[in-house]
């Protein structure tokens, strides 16, 4: 169960997730999600990454404290536009940091898509209010996870993230995938969901550019915060 804060005590004390507090505060009804008795075609239209990239700031903040399929489509779209709602709207997505989290180690363990784009909207938008929740990626058992994370506190340059960082290198068990150059977020896992296979091939590119594709995402952000690294 989540620790109660004291925005808690805004809805009469009760336990609200991120994302249900910021829809209260944005005065969205759950109950008027399911008005409207849209057909299949258009619920899919109106879920594509082509109509979101149409869609006003306020309606795609909206779409991703809406709980679908297409709230990270939403999130990805919301990458270019920073600002403090984007940005609470895109927290919401991502796990509550905790303290002294240790590595997940053993098998693969997939991370939400919706938290993988959140962390990679919130490093292009270089949003410091991120930081302790992307130091938390740093420990999760999905690599692509643990490279978007990385890169977005290297676009974010917090120093308080140099000692996680370093940390992370330390017991990053990914040294081999690294490596050997193996594409982060593309693939052919994706080629049937074209809207997806679009949206990791844009951040592949983006967290890849301008860097040596066989070293350490983690290492790469040290760099970029002025850490002099041995590989």
């Amino acid at each position: 169960m989540p620790r109660k804060t004291e925005d808690d005590e805004d809805y009469g004390g009760s336990l609200l997730s991120p994302r249900e507090r910021g829809r209260k505060e944005e005065g969205w009804d759950d109950d008027e999600d399911d008005e409207g008795g849209d057909d299949d075609d258009e619920c899919g239209w109106k879920n594509s990454l082509e109509y979101l990239e149409q869609c006003t700031t306020q309606e795609l903040i909206a779409k991703v404290y809406e709980l679908d399929s297409a709230c990270h489509k939403a999130a990805f779209v919301l990458a270019d536009y920073p600002g403090e709602k984007a940005a609470k709207a895109l927290l919401s997505l991502l796990p509550r940091p905790e303290p002294k989290q240790k590595p997940k180690s053993g098998v693969f363990q997939e991370a939400g898509i919706e938290e993988i784009v959140s962390a990679y909207a919130l490093g292009h938008q270089k949003e410091k209010r991120a930081v302790d929740h992307l130091v938390a990626g740093l420990s999760s058992g999905d690599y692509r996870m643990v490279a978007v994370s990385a890169w977005a506190l290297g676009e974010i340059r917090e120093e308080h993230a140099v000692a996680p960082l370093k940390e992370a290198l330390q017991h990053d068990e990914h040294e081999t995938l690294w490596i050997s150059g193996m594409p982060l977020l593309t693939g052919g896992c994706y080629s049937g969901n074209g809207d997806l296979h679009d949206i990791f091939e844009d951040i592949q590119e983006d967290i890849m550019e301008g860097t040596d594709r066989h070293v350490s995402p983690i290492i790469v952000a040290l760099r970029k915060l002025g850490v002099d690294t041995q590989e």
